[in-house]
C-alpha cells in the first residue's frame, strides 16, 4: 500500500509541475473505460451469432465462471486479464461499445473501403467503410463520404452514375 501511496504522490507532483489540475468532477462510467480500453486493445472481443466470444488475433475468448457478465449477452467486452487454462478465459471483464475502439485506437485500426456509389438520399458519392483491429471487425458497412477520402474518383462515380444516369436531385446553388 505505500508503494501505491508513493506512485499517486510522485503523479500529482509530475502533474502539478506540468501544469495540470485534478479534475474537480469524478470521471463517467464511460470515460473510465475508454481510459482503460487505450490500454487493454488486444483484450477486446465480440459476441458472435453463436454466442461465442471471438477477440483480436483471431483467438476464441470465454468470460470467466465467476464473472458477473458470464451470464449476459453483452455485444461487446474488454476484459483487464486473459488467462489460459482449459479455454482462453476473459476476467475482469466490461461491457464496451464498438464506437469506443473508433474514437480511441484509430491508430491502430485497419480501414477498407467498397461498393462505391451514388445516393440519391444523400446528394453524395458513398462508399461502405469496413474497420478491424487485429483481425477483428469493428464495424461493418458503415456508409461514408467518398469524396473526403479519394476526391478524384468520387468525381467520376458521381459522373458516371450521378449525372449520366440523371440521379441527381439535388439543385445546385449558383
Amino acid at each position: 500500500m505505500r508503494e501505491w501511496d508513493d506512485l499517486h504522490r510522485q503523479l500529482h507532483k509530475v502533474m502539478r509541475e506540468r501544469g495540470h489540475v485534478v479534475n474537480e468532477q469524478a470521471a463517467t462510467r464511460d470515460q473510465i473505460h475508454k481510459a482503460l480500453l487505450s490500454g487493454l486493445l488486444g483484450n477486446i472481443a465480440r459476441r458472435d451469432e453463436r454466442g461465442f466470444y471471438r477477440g483480436t488475433r483471431d483467438r476464441f475468448v470465454a468470460i470467466w465462471p465467476a464473472s458477473r457478465l458470464a451470464r449476459t449477452k453483452a455485444r461487446w467486452i474488454m476484459a483487464a486479464e486473459l488467462t489460459e487454462t482449459t479455454r482462453l478465459f476473459a476476467r475482469h471483464v466490461s461491457k464496451i461499445e464498438p464506437e469506443w475502439i473508433d474514437e480511441v485506437a484509430s491508430h491502430q485500426l485497419r480501414y477498407d473501403h467498397s461498393e462505391a456509389h451514388w445516393s440519391t438520399k444523400r446528394g453524395c458519392v458513398l462508399v461502405f467503410e469496413s474497420v478491424s483491429l487485429w483481425g477483428l471487425p469493428v464495424i461493418l458497412k458503415r456508409p461514408i463520404d467518398y469524396a473526403k477520402i479519394e476526391p478524384q474518383d468520387a468525381r467520376s462515380v458521381f459522373i458516371r452514375e450521378g449525372l449520366a444516369r440523371d440521379l441527381v436531385r439535388v439543385v445546385p446553388r449558383f
